[in-house]
């Protein structure tokens, strides 16, 4: 027996939405065919069901205010895809998923989509657009994101906590921190380089040799329990780092005890 299909079309309330996606029997699938909903509230979606639009253009879910306008949690499975949900995000809470063709737009206080806890499954041709973040994976999830395109967010795909999976042919910057370890197919993982080491001259001479610029920059910090920003800047400038390395520089300070201050701040 094929699963039941609800066909949804032109403005839909909150509350009808809300009523549909009950009445939908485990399994279900909910067609959105040119539609947009107003979300007022969050929706939580704890049975297995499936939500398919016609196209990510025409089929919309907003959220205005809201912080996630979907949950999903429990074990699945879901599928979503060729809709978009704007101006909120949405959250996976465990349990498998598939999300295909979807867009993610205009939340600007938070993710996108946040994957979180053990949820696994594929994340695929997406668009994650003008969000706080785009793609957030999670405490222990593994997913396979592939072929996203990631435009105007604050980061585009993260990988936090103890996240695996990959990150597979995405258009936009991944980053990978904390104990997350996915399989990228580029290394675009957000570390510090290793100090670089003096090169070894014939005869050296000891008062001619000049420190590492980040050894300086740690000794002073651990000697005098601060930095400034100016002392981080010419440390940058002597590697030649990108900006974009700047907020993790001042989080290994930070992890070593040592207080990053203002010029004046510093003086005072």
């Amino acid at each position: 027996m094929k699963n039941p299909v609800t066909i949804l079309q032109g403005q839909i309330s909150h509350q009808q939405f809300q009523q549909v996606l009950q009445a939908l029997p485990e399994g279900g699938t909910l067609r959105l065919e040119r539609v947009q909903v107003r979300l007022q509230e969050t929706i939580l979606v704890s049975k297995s069901l499936h939500i398919q639009g016609d196209h990510r253009d025409l089929s919309w879910i907003v959220g205005k205010g809201l912080e996630f306008g979907l949950i999903f949690q429990g074990a699945g499975p879901w599928s979503l895809g060729n809709f978009s949900l704007a101006q909120c995000g949405l959250k996976v809470e465990d349990g498998r998923i598939s999300v295909d063709a979807c867009r993610f737009a205009h939340h600007a206080a938070g993710a996108g989509i946040l994957m979180e806890g053990h949820a696994r499954g594929r994340l695929a041709h997406c668009e994650a657009i003008g969000n706080l973040q785009g793609i957030v994976l999670s405490g222990h999830c593994d997913l396979l994101v592939s072929e996203n395109r990631c435009l105007e967010n604050g980061d585009d795909i993260v990988f936090q906590d103890h996240a695996r999976g990959a990150a597979l042919k995405n258009d936009g910057r991944v980053w990978v921190t904390a104990l997350a370890r996915p399989t990228l197919d580029a290394d675009f993982r957000a570390e510090l380089p290793k100090p670089k080491k003096p090169e070894a001259a014939p005869e050296p001479e000891p008062e001619e040799e000049d420190e590492d610029a980040f050894e300086q920059l740690l000794s002073k910090g651990l000697e005098e329990g601060a930095v400034t920003l100016e002392d981080i800047q010419e440390a940058f400038e002597e590697y030649g780092l990108t900006p974009d390395m700047f907020d993790l520089l001042v989080m290994r300070l930070a992890d070593e005890g040592i207080e990053v201050v203002s010029e004046d701040d510093y003086e005072g």
